[in-house]
């Protein structure tokens, strides 16, 4: 579809052509029903009226009946016939006649009126108004008057409504062109106050179209949004902070990675390069080369499996195989691997017998791995740490981590679980590493229901805390958040809730 058939397309079915046709159909419906209503009101109106008139008549008729002898006789025919002539001279009535039950006409101003006038119509309007007896130039109505025996006479009185009838239909066309009117002042300014209040999305169409990937800080400006779209830039906003955020990170994680790759990359060239000049012929350049690239090649198989780990975490793959397990023994077994390795290190324990948690085996070792070697890791003057493990009285088992090495200082300790994250370079340079094994540890405590408490001091050692749930209980959900420490103590607490990322 060409973007001339699209324009069209959208301007047909546009938002502010709907709004339009939607209230110009609403006010020209209560236009309709305005006009109506005032129209069978005027009539229902004229019709109470003259029912009040006719009801006069007949309780005159009533009191010249019994003057003239109770009932319309040959002898008081023509005393009652002037009464009547005299009474239509001096009321609104046009005409009066006289009837007996059987609609026999006794008495007319109007010798014309053909007897079939007399007759009860059967249209709507009778079944409505029953005091109607017909409509032709006039109104017909009827009132029964009941007279002594079996004696009753039904009056028949002729009003002359073309003077309402012209007052109504100029009323009706006076509304008719307000109405109208009003449908025109209305339109156009509905329609400038459509456009006005709908233009902010225009303008959040233009920002959108121009967002990309070097633009990503572009925002809306909410100033200019009222009511609902400002709740809706707003969203849009935070959507784009999120975004941007998440790119930022995207970008940086690609950046960091490209970083960690490029170093050992760099050492293998060299060295295979190195083989290729001079290796064939010196032994002893020989073995460094290799071992150098077995040592490489290792780290880099190391940092691949840890990216593959936060990538299945991150795409939803990462599974968890909870079952009961004895926690205890798994620390102990833990803490014994690791002190063949690092037998320089003393490792203290406070380990509470038999711990049973529900949690995937493997997963927690790796936590255990992480976390142990981390302490070993910024223990470097006192080479030695504490490890412990008990329950706590809320259901979860508290197992921590405490070395008394370099410490992590206040601003470094809110971002100890990005992904590459790393403190100050001599940190890094003591102690090596990707800045990915904490982020893995948090992904591991989530898995799990669990949360870690961080207590920091610089040059004092740091204190990770791993809180999971016994075996018995149900996973629950914790805050995240910092948590002042002692009083000049320049202690911080980290808490991972399961609901982060």
């Amino acid at each position: 579809m060409s973007n001339l058939s699209q324009q069209r397309l959208s301007r047909k079915n546009s938002i502010r052509k709907r709004i339009a046709l939607t209230y110009t159909s609403i006010y020209m419906v209560l236009c309709v029903f305005m006009l109506a209503s005032f129209v069978l009101g005027y009539g229902v109106y004229q019709g109470v009226v003259y029912s009040a008139y006719t009801e006069g008549f007949a309780g005159d008729l009533k009191k010249q009946l019994r003057l003239s002898g109770d009932i319309i006789t040959d002898e008081n025919i023509e005393e009652i016939r002037t009464w009547c002539h005299n009474k239509r001279v001096t009321s609104t009535f046009k005409e009066i006649t006289i009837c007996n039950e059987q609609y026999r006409r006794l008495i007319t101003t109007d010798p014309d009126m053909p007897i079939e006038a007399f007759s009860h119509p059967t249209n709507i309007v009778y079944r409505f108004f029953p005091q109607i007896s017909q409509i032709s130039n006039g109104y017909y109505l009827d009132h029964t008057v009941a007279e002594t025996g079996l004696r009753r006479y039904i009056v028949i009185l002729r009003y002359d409504i073309q003077g309402v009838l012209e007052d109504l239909t100029m009323t009706v066309r006076l509304l008719g062109l307000s109405m109208l009117f009003g449908f025109l002042i209305f339109s156009l300014a509905g329609s400038a106050r459509t456009v006005e209040m709908l233009s902010p999305i225009d303008r959040i169409t233009d920002v959108a179209k121009r967002i990309n990937g070097d633009n990503l800080a572009l925002r809306i400006d909410e100033a200019e949004a009222q009511y609902e779209l400002a709740e809706l830039v707003k969203t849009i906003n935070s959507m784009m902070d999120r975004i941007q955020a998440s790119y930022n990170k995207q970008m940086r994680f690609v950046s960091d990675v490209s970083h960690e790759l490029r170093t050992p990359l760099s050492v293998v060239s060299g060295y295979g390069n190195m083989l290729q000049r001079w290796g064939k012929e010196d032994d002893e350049i020989l073995d460094e080369s290799i071992a150098a690239i077995i040592n490489e090649a290792a780290g880099m198989t190391d940092l691949i499996e840890k990216l593959l780990f936060l990538v299945r975490h991150d795409n939803e793959t990462l599974n968890f195989d909870l079952v009961p397990m004895n926690v205890s023994n798994l620390l102990k077994e833990t803490i014994k691997e690791t002190q063949i390795v690092n037998k320089e290190f003393t490792i203290d324990t406070e380990i509470e017998e038999d711990v049973l948690i529900q949690a995937d085996q493997l997963r927690i070792k790796q936590l255990f791995r992480i976390l142990l070697d981390n302490a070993l890791k910024y223990s470097l003057d006192k080479k030695n740490v504490l490890i412990g493990i008990k329950t706590a009285p809320n259901g979860f088992a508290d197992i921590s981590f405490k070395d008394y090495g370099l410490g992590i200082s206040p601003k470094d300790l809110p971002n100890i679980f990005d992904r590459f994250y790393r403190a100050d370079e001599s940190r890094t340079k003591a102690t090596g590493g990707y800045g990915l094994g904490l982020p893995m540890s948090k992904i591991i405590v989530q898995g799990h229901g669990g949360k870690i408490t961080v207590r920091s001091k610089v040059d004092h050692g740091t204190v990770f805390t791993v809180h999971l749930p016994l075996a018995v209980q149900k996973e629950d959900n914790f805050d995240f958040g910092y948590e002042e420490g002692d009083s000049g103590s320049e202690r911080l607490d980290l808490d991972i809730s399961l609901n982060q990322h």
